[in-house]
């Protein structure tokens, strides 16, 4: 078929005669009829930019679509698709519809990235797309990679008039718009796309009529068989056209169907002049023959020859002899192998059982186990889903004679084309295109009647077994079976449900201990030691799971490092046939500390496919996971569940798993559901269910099953037959029920637990609760308990009144105990209150210590040396000690209500009174500490202490909520979360809590720590605040040194700060019950925070505050100069105002709106010193919004998708809806969530959510993505908000290297596989991109390629982290590609490994050395293993190589001869003595002179006889070869930059990395791209946004603080000068050279590069420029000379001055026209003497020479930026001669403005520098004394706010661009 650009001459002659003629006779031709009308256009923004194709026409009709191209999304103002490279993409349109039109037009906007298509064409199609016919003269080609009109007006072919029709436009060729081939990431863009045409002349269009519907003579249902049903229509001549079924076509109705089988009809009618019927729908099915009931069609098992509305069924792939199972794997399902008997097969154990449900139009839904069968949305995918979707529809058509079916879904669209069918691929089912050409067999499908799946009751959920994993198991007596839980955590009494381990066959000790080295107390862990390090191991659970279904197991575990690092959940129903679980969920959270000692967070949660459980994603850390148990577990007599540990270790080290390698397994929780069936009798329900229930309550007991017996058992007792007279009574409290139902003829039910407790009435709360008040004050008491009598005392419980109204306080102290009772329910814990008479108006500060430790627990010195220590401190006003409790003598003996039989818990409170002075109070209190992750907490005020040792308190999952109800207790205890974090624990998240919990715990550490303020022995955790605050808690902060090594009080500067009326420890105390404290790093700054004269710690109610709150603080600090910055925060960290405070003592007021909970403030001192307040509350906090947003892309890319995650939660009682959720860049919307596409209309309580999308930028530099969460919360509207920050840069800065994984490759997809991350992370830091490619590896992949990995091929078949692997060859196309890749110069890495693990199917030397060859490479590796059985890591395989490397190799440069070489059990490199000789080759890394090598197997797999392959001496690790074409080649006797061999980062500073890392970093830097290098002149011209690199020398540097602009340096070359931001490393001296890579952006008008990445030449040699001298009027030119040094000199004209001596601006007058205008930043002074005293010199007159960088910003109110010559150093300003009158200037001609001389920035002769940035300028016409503002006194609040919030900018980094100081 010939295209457009081959036409036949004879229409180019007419054309040309036609265009002479109409010039020739003037005639002219419109482009376009004027009464032209839009047929179809598409015209997009970002706002209405379609997500998916097709869409829909913007106006008229038809649709848009994209064939054999990928649809990306919105970007460069068009619509975005990529993957061009087949050379049969195009844009299409269909459904055209131009009837009534003629003279038809089509225009178009279109572009093409560099590497998209150039050359496009049209065609048309008038049969639906069947053929196209090319339309002449409508080739174009794109010429830009900007938007830009091809198609304008193009006339279309009369062939189209009147018609409907689809167009399309198409790519002709492969040529790409760079010249080169189209490749897969090329672009091609479309926009403003409109069909417009001409009315035909007087037509109308009268409104057509409609067809009425077709009816049938048969009413749909069950029919005979051979019925026949005749169609009719009531419209006179109309034709019926009809199928069958899923038939592909409407064929013409001539007479009656008959009926035969069941099947569905579908008709429609039509007529010529009318609009065709709507289709009809008539389902029959076959009646049932009579007096056969037993008809084997019926059967499970028997074929189907149809499918109707409720047929249960499996789907089986005769092809591939492969049952549906409802297993995923991935995106896809599982096939279960199955063979038919005959005509019948039976559902394998986990195969899919559908149900159909016929819906309109003769569709399917199938669901399985109530989820939904579900494509994706172009297919390529097939899962079940919980919801329902478009994508859930399906179409049965028949495919032959014989029963087969296909199933198509009716919605899933590839390319516009709707044909996505159900197919077996490569080992499971998913969904797939299928055409005319498509083999059937993949997609044919047989169906098999089956019964459908249990059925439960999923309302309700019991637990079916359960270990909670740490009791006591020696004092149990268990040997080799631990016993479930029955009643309660560690009971072991659950007979049914056994735990054991077995190693080597063999049952071994199930658990595991440890004892403490403080206190030598033993904690027991379920588990077992030295799995995996066998042969037959395994853990299992032993259980009966009759009568459950709908299963979970949940449980956590622990791997020490040498345990096993992957354990497979397996289950069997016999104990002899096991199958493995396949999905889950996984998450952990621990703290990871850098190499300078700094902490961090990291937490990850995700899926699980394959059923394995990895301890090695956090080895040494607990491991959440939870996994969906097969149905084949479900409602089993016996279930074995077994754990079978993988040979990989879980610290991820090469070898297996060593018998001292343990695993804890603890919270193991198995739940289901009832099962509901006819043979079994229903579970017994209880009323009241399980909780708090009044003493003597009785229990309904109820089953569904009538006339069945219920029993019960009470309290572990004997079972008894339930009688309705006579209920059970819950006499005594707590109490456990368990109980079943039974029935002659029936299985009995499952047993149900139902466990209460006594209800017990909340403590009363008292107002004002305690502490120092005016006498009078009344006094009011309420409890939350319902029905409660509130009971009071004042004299000690002695006697007892009832409460009924307020009490006065008319004499002053005075204590009152306070409770409340309620018939049946436990009375409530006694509160205490006291209250003594207020001294002053204001509360007193005072300071000091809540946390610290002693020699009775693991501190160092003693009690009484601590108080003894902290009396003494300056500034310290008390200490608290707070002991370990577990530590105390006699811990397990005691309880929170008595301590006194331990006598250090005695002489500590005695030590606390002795040291108890008017100015000291000393505090005993005791740490709760959990070992295991929960977290710590400081309880005080308490007569006893509890011990982690007890057994409530010792087993995870109840652990802490047990000691918050031991705290209930005691409402006059005190507690304080403590170093809440991940080292430690952060309190489940701050779960479990309630309004009585937040009464008691008051307080949580922000910083803790003995070490210096900012050092690494110091751990701030303002976040956590942060987040107790936002889930509900009402805490407020403390600073505590959680002293260990003594230094009580002044270990550090951090203080806890107390509002008290005066020194005692009961005020102190009333100041933590009462939030009244803050927490500072500076131990005399002094808050005195207020909110509408409320004092911090307040909580209002309703009606307390106003629209507006007003927040005043009185701030002092004698030691320090400024307070600093002063910020008002609220929920969600949100900062409302701010202000600095620039001296030391000073009243900040701030009026905000009133729309927030709680309000609290944050100074940062100048030294940076923070201090945090504890809030106001005004409000409910609502404990719900935005976790996070993040992604998972590491080196985020201009043009590149990546997904954008975003994560809610809702902790409140009642659900979340979400009523929208945008995320928006720079101010615009770019996306919308599609909320009921994506099921996120709410958030469940107590719940999470997560939404997802692939995001495309089309910038470089920083980008700030904020999304906005509008939702409803109790009925109140909310918004949440937070931002995602990340760097872009542009594709011609990313480095490309490709990894094959193709051939399940040693250490990537294979043995050892998932082992590159590290790589990829370095990669990563050098913008370079790694691509782990396991598909396959293409020419136009290696095109673009810079580094391509190659590791050995698997050997044999295997599991590892990355999955399956199996034996893998490389044939010759990948051998000739790679070849081809090196010909052309490209870097390639190959590795090895010892011929230890060959096979007789594959051996690693011959596959690499098939590959060396071909390429040219006389280096070959030798089949054998590496040995040193002298110098060596453990093994003889396991060398660390010292001092053998290259000195002389580029490839070693930076090397350490402390640094090892790392190589495990690997094959030596064989180099060609010649090649070496001659240069070519070389020898990176050798062996010892005491290594050599063995021959380990033989090529078939045999061992060998270890005989010495190479000799002592002689062996080569890693080498270097250039081959012919100059390509780099290294060759590795094992895969040296595996996780193993190279850190992303150290876990401690002071560790070397291995030589393997400093050798890959060479590497990678000699194969990273680097832009070329730009003159500044050509990139000052160039526009915002575009990347480039410089190299110039900096003019303005960092290493003088006095001379240093604020993160700015200065760089020139010998075109231009330029301002580089951002950048704050300092010690830049002026002269350095320096390369920079980074966009275009402007500052206030200043033009600048913003780094990306910046590099110190340090080889190159300094170079110095001097201030270029020009007049005034060419210094002010800032097109010419923006950026320069310059010196310019003159007549001062006028003077803005700064302070006494200092000037801020001035003006001199040269004559050149234009008067030179010198600014100098309020914080650049003397380089010298660091004083600004140009006063003293720049007077009106004088004649000044000065020195600086043309810079342009604005100036006064004006926007308009302003050209300033911008000084660096204050020593450059120097005078030439005095003004006329004065005479206070020495004679000299010259004098600086610091009287030092011109001596340069750090005093020496040369030229002064200096960078920084800040805003001060002031106006020209603004006097000349001090009534100017100076400094930063000249700018709004606001501008300071944006100042220091710029501070934060990172040297090198991106930052989100705000106000900021001058640059």
């Amino acid at each position: 078929m010939e295209r457009w650009g081959k036409q036949s001459l004879l229409p180019r002659f007419l054309a040309m005669f036609l265009i002479i003629a109409v010039v020739l006779t003037g005639v002219s031709i419109p482009a376009e009829a004027a009464d032209s009308q839009v047929i179809a256009a598409w015209s997009y923004s970002k706002e209405n930019a379609p997500e998916s194709l097709p869409a829909g026409a913007t106006e008229g009709s038809g649709k848009l679509f994209v064939a054999d191209a990928e649809y990306t999304g919105f970007s460069s103002s068009s619509l975005c698709a990529k993957t061009w490279d087949s050379g049969k993409a195009y844009w299409g349109m269909e459904e055209i519809n131009a009837e009534g039109y003629e003279d038809l037009t089509f225009s178009a906007k279109m572009r093409s990235s560099k590497t998209g298509p150039k050359n496009f064409g049209l065609e048309y199609s008038l049969d639906g797309g069947v053929n196209w016919t090319p339309i002449d003269g409508s080739a174009v080609a794109i010429e830009k990679t900007s938007l830009e009109i091809k198609y304008d007006t193009f006339g279309l072919p009369q062939e189209l008039n009147n018609q409907k029709f689809m167009l399309r436009v198409c790519m002709a060729g492969l040529e790409s718009l760079n010249g080169g081939t189209v490749q897969k990431d090329g672009t091609s863009n479309i926009n403003d796309v409109f069909i417009k045409g001409t009315p035909v002349s007087g037509s109308t269009e009268p409104e057509k009529k409609t067809c009425a519907p077709v009816e049938a003579s048969v009413a749909q249902g069950e029919v005979e068989s051979g019925t026949e049903v005749t169609l009719q229509c009531a419209t006179e001549g109309a034709q019926i056209w009809y199928k069958i079924d899923s038939a592909e076509e409407y064929v013409k109705y001539e007479s009656a169907i008959s009926i035969t089988k069941s099947v569905v009809i579908l008709a429609y009618a039509k007529k010529d002049g009318c609009a065709d019927s709507e289709v009809s729908t008539f389902s029959y099915t076959i009646a049932e023959p009579q007096g056969e009931p037993d008809d084997p069609a019926k059967a499970a098992g028997a074929r189907l020859t149809g499918l109707m509305d409720g047929d249960t069924f499996i789907i089986y792939n005769p092809a591939n002899e492969k049952v549906l199972s409802a297993t995923a794997s991935g995106t896809r399902l599982s096939g279960l192998d199955a063979q038919p008997s005959g005509e019948i097969l039976s559902a394998p154990e986990g195969a899919a059982v559908l149900t159909a449900v016929l819906s309109e139009g003769g569709y399917f839904t199938l669901t399985a186990g109530g989820k939904y069968l579900t494509s994706g949305s172009t297919g390529n995918s097939l899962t079940f889903e919980d919801e329902e979707s478009e994508y859930s529809t399906w179409e049965l058509q028949e495919a032959d004679e014989d029963g087969g079916f296909f199933f198509r879904n009716v919605n899933a669209a590839y390319n516009g084309e709707k044909n996505q069918y159900l197919e077996y691929f490569s080992s499971s089912f998913t969904t797939y295109g299928k055409t005319s050409s498509s083999s059937p067999d993949a997609y044919l499908m047989h169906l098999y009647r089956a019964e459908s799946g249990l059925e439960i009751d999923s309302s309700v959920l019991f637990d079916v077994a359960q270990w909670a994993g740490n009791a006591d198991y020696e004092a149990a007596g268990v040997t080799t079976e631990i016993q479930g839980d029955l009643y309660k955590t560690n009971d072991l009494k659950d007979t049914e449900a056994v735990y054991t381990a077995f190693v080597d066959g063999k049952a071994v000790q199930p658990y595991t201990k440890s004892t403490s080295s403080s206190t030598g107390s033993v904690s027991y862990y379920m588990g077992a030691a030295g799995l995996g390090s066998g042969t037959d191991d395994y853990a299992q659970f032993r259980l009966s799971s009759d009568g459950y279904g709908g299963m979970d197991i949940s449980f956590r575990m622990r791997a020490s490092n040498t345990g096993a690092g992957s354990y497979q959940l397996q289950y069997s129903t016999d104990g002899q046939t096991f199958s493995n679980f396949t999905t889950g969920t996984y998450s952990y959270k621990y703290t990871s500390y850098s190499s300078d000692g700094t902490s961090s967070e990291v937490s990850k949660s995700g899926d699980i496919s394959d059923g394995i459980a990895r301890t090695s994603y956090a080895p040494g850390n607990y491991i959440s996971f939870s996994f969906d148990v097969p149905s084949g577990a479900e409602n089993a007599e016996q279930l074995y569940i077994r754990l079978v540990p993988g040979a990989d270790r879980a610290d991820g080290k090469e070898g297996t798993p060593g018998s001292s390698g343990t695993v804890r397994i603890d919270s193991v929780i198995l739940t289901g559901s009832p099962v509901l069936a006819a043979d079994r009798c229903s579970y017994v329900k209880a009323d009241p269910v399980s909780g708090e229930a009044p003493a003597g309550a009785e229990i309904t007991l109820t089953t569904t099953t009538e006339g069945a017996d219920i029993y019960y058992s009470l309290n572990e007792g004997g079972y008894q037959l339930y009688d309705e007279a006579d209920k059970p009574k819950l006499s005594e409290l707590p109490a456990a029920l368990r109980t079943y139902a039974e029935k002659d003829g029936l299985k009995e039910s499952i047993k149900v637990n139902y466990e209460y407790t006594q209800g017990k009435v909340s403590t009363v709360k008292a107002s004002p609760n305690g502490g120092a008040v005016a006498k009078d004050t009344k006094v009011t008491f309420s409890c939350d308990t319902e029905g409660a009598q509130i009971y009071y005392s004042g004299d000690e419980g002695q006697t007892w009144e009832e409460y009924t109204e307020a009490l006065v306080l008319a004499e002053l102290p005075k204590t009152y105990k306070v409770k409340a009772v309620k018939d049946g329910y436990e009375d409530s814990s006694i509160l205490t209150v006291s209250y003594t008479e207020r001294t002053s108006e204001k509360y007193n500060l005072y300071f000091g210590q809540l946390h610290s430790h002693t020699s009775y627990s693991d501190g160092a010195g003693t009690c009484e040396d601590a108080f003894a220590h902290a009396s003494d401190v300056d500034n310290l006003d008390f200490l608290a000690v707070t002991d370990h409790s577990n530590s105390f003598d006699n811990a397990d003996s005691a309880t929170l209500a008595d301590g006194s039989m331990s006598e250090e818990w005695n002489e500590g409170h005695e030590l606390a009174d002795k040291y108890t002075t008017e100015d000291f109070v000393g505090i005993f209190g005791y740490e709760m500490t959990w070992s295991n992750g929960l977290g710590h907490v400081n309880t005080f005020n308490t007569d006893g202490f509890q011990s982690r040792t007890q057994s409530e308190y010792s087993t995870y999952s109840t652990a802490l909520q047990n000691y918050y109800s031991t705290l209930k207790t005691d409402p006059d205890s005190l507690t304080q979360f403590n170093h809440p974090g991940t080292t430690f624990g952060d309190f489940s998240d701050f779960a479990y809590y309630d309004e009585e919990i937040d009464d008691l715990i008051t307080m949580i550490e922000v910083g803790n720590g003995e070490g210096a303020i900012g050092s690494s022995g110091y751990f701030p955790s303002y976040e956590y605040y942060q987040r107790a605050l936002d889930k509900g808690w009402h805490v407020a902060p403390t600073n505590n040194q959680d002293n260990h090594k003594g230094l009580w009080g002044d270990a550090n500067t951090a203080r806890s700060v107390v509002m008290a009326d005066s020194l005692t420890r009961e005020n102190i105390y009333d100041a933590m019950r009462n939030y009244r404290v803050y927490a500072t790093e500076d131990n005399d700054l002094s808050i005195y925070y207020t909110l509408d004269s409320y004092e911090m710690g307040s909580i209002l109610t309703e009606g307390q505050t106003g629209d507006k709150v007003t927040l005043m603080a009185d701030l002092s600090d004698p030691t320090d100069e400024s307070i600093g910055t002063v910020q008002v925060i609220a929920n969600g960290g949100l900062i409302l105002d701010e202000k600095t405070v620039s001296g030391n003592a000073e009243t900040v007021e701030f009026t905000v709106d009133n729309d927030y909970s709680y309000y609290y403030l944050k100074v940062t001192e100048a030294d940076g010193d923070i201090a945090v307040t504890a809030p106001v509350w005004v409000g409910e906090v609502e404990a719900a919004g935005i976790n996070s947003i993040s992604t998972d892309e590491v080196l985020p890319v201009k043009g590149e998708a990546l997904t954008v995650a975003l994560d809610l939660y809702n902790n409140e009682a009642e659900d979340m809806a979400v009523d929208s959720i945008e995320f928006s860049v720079g101010g615009e919307i770019v996306h919308k969530a599609d909320l009921g596409a994506a099921g996120l209309t709410s958030v469940l309580s107590k719940g999470t959510a997560r939404y997802s999308f692939d995001y495309i930028y089309d910038s470089v530099g920083n980008m700030e993505m904020t999304v906005t969460v509008n939702a409803h919360l109790g009925g109140a509207e909310k918004v949440y908000s937070s931002v995602l920050k990340l760097t872009y840069v542009t594709p011609e800065m990313v480095t490309n290297v490709l990894i094959d994984g193709t051939h399940y490759n040693d250490y990537v997809t294979g043995y050892y596989g998932g082992n590159m991350g590290n790589f990829t992370a370095i990669a990563g830091d050098k913008n370079i991109r790694v691509q782990v490619v396991t598909d396959e590896i293409t020419p136009e992949m290696l095109e673009e390629c810079s580094l391509l990995v190659i590791s050995a091929p698997a050997k044999k078949n295997g599991t590892a982290n990355a999955g399956d692997y199996k034996v893998s060859h490389f044939d010759d196309e990948f051998i000739n590609m790679i070849k081809t890749y090196t010909d052309n110069g490209g870097t390639l890495i190959v590795c090895g490994l010892a011929d230890y693990q060959d096979t007789a199917d594959g051996q690693t030397s011959t596959e690499i050395n098939k590959l060396l060859s071909a390429i040219g490479s006389t280096t070959k590796l030798n089949s054998d293993e590496a040995y040193d059985t002298e110098n060596n890591g453990g093994q003889a395989y396991r060398l660390y190589l010292k001092n053998t490397y290259n000195e002389n190799s580029r490839y070693l440069a930076g090397a350490s001869q402390d640094q090892e070489y790392s190589a495990y059990s690997g094959c030596t490199v064989n180099l060609d003595k010649d090649a070496v000789a001659s240069g070519r080759a070389e020898a990176l890394i050798s062996g010892y002179d005491t290594t050599y090598s063995v021959d380990s197997k033989n090529d078939d797999g045999s061992y060998g006889d270890n005989s010495t392959v190479v000799e002592k001496g002689d062996v080569v690790m890693l080498a270097h070869e250039t081959l012919d074409s100059g390509a780099n080649l290294f060759v590795a006797g094992t895969v040296f930059l595996s996780d193993f061999e190279v850190k992303a980062e150290m876990d401690n500073q002071f560790d070397l990395q291995y030589l393997n890392y400093t050798i890959i970093q060479n590497i990678l830097d000699e194969v990273t791209v680097e832009l070329p290098v730009t003159p500044i002149a050509e990139v000052r011209k160039a526009q915002e946004g575009e990347v480039f690199a410089i190299e110039g020398y900096v003019t303005s540097g960092t290493d003088n603080e006095n001379t240093t602009f604020f993160d700015t340096i200065y760089v020139q070359d010998d075109t231009a000068g330029i301002t580089v931001f951002p950048y704050s490393e300092s010690g830049m001296k002026i002269g350095t050279k320096v390369r920079i890579t980074g966009y275009v952006d402007s500052y206030q008008g200043d033009k600048e590069i913003q780094i990306m990445n910046s590099e110190i030449l340090a080889d190159e040699e300094p170079h110095i420029y001097e201030p270029q001298k020009m007049a005034a009027a060419a210094a002010m030119d800032y097109d010419t000379n923006g950026g320069k040094l310059v010196e310019v000199s003159g007549k001062v004209t006028n003077v803005v001055y700064s302070g006494e001596k200092g000037v801020a601006q001035f003006w001199l007058d040269d004559g050149s026209g234009a008067e030179a205008n010198i600014f100098i930043d309020g914080y650049i002074t003397s380089g010298t003497t660091g004083a600004n005293n140009l006063a003293d010199i720049i007077k009106e007159g004088a004649q000044i020479r000065a020195v600086g960088l043309v810079y342009a910003h604005p100036e006064g109110e004006s926007d308009i930026p302003v050209t300033c010559l911008r000084v660096r150093n204050c020593d450059e300003i120097t005078l030439v001669s005095a003004g006329a009158g004065d005479s206070g200037q020495s004679g000299d001609g010259t004098q600086s403005g610091t009287g030092s001389g011109n001596t340069g920035q750090n005093g020496n002769a040369t030229p002064g520098s200096t960078d920084g940035v800040n805003n001060g300028s002031g106006s020209k016409d603004t006097g000349k004394e001090s009534s100017a503002p100076t400094g930063d006194e000249a700018f709004p609040t606001v501008y300071l706010f944006m100042m220091f919030m710029a501070t934060g900018v990172a040297a090198g980094a991106f930052a989100v661009r705000r106000k900021r100081k001058e640059k």
